[in-house]
């Protein structure tokens, strides 16, 4: 990937990122900026710190992009607004967000206006 100033960044948040398919997005978002000649920085979220996170963000930047791990839990709006404060803080302003975390479980999704 060509890395000059006038090159621009691509940055996406993929939640789920450490499970099968968030960690295939990932890397299919890598092949992407590739073709599109564009510097790439992910932020790779998941529902905690860890291995897992820590592995994958070490394999994306081993791939020549940006990359970046945050942990929250996505049933929870104070920690959601957290992940994208994360997110941003370590690779700027977002052009991409990929939903691919689920919860599951008792109760309601909560409402908001």
């Amino acid at each position: 990937m060509p890395d000059t100033p006038s090159t621009p960044t691509q940055h996406a948040l993929v939640t789920g990122a450490t499970g099968g398919i968030g960690r295939g997005i990932c890397f299919a978002l890598i092949e992407q900026a590739r073709k599109d000649g564009v510097r790439l920085h992910i932020s790779a979220a998941a529902s905690r710190h860890g291995d897992k996170l820590e592995a994958l963000v070490h394999e994306l930047r081993a791939k020549g992009v940006g990359a970046s791990g945050v942990a929250g839990d996505i049933t929870d709006p104070t920690q959601c607004a957290a992940l994208v404060a994360g997110a941003q803080a370590s690779g700027g302003d977002l052009t991409a967000l990929v939903c691919n975390a689920g919860a599951s479980g008792p109760g309601k999704p909560p409402v908001t206006d």
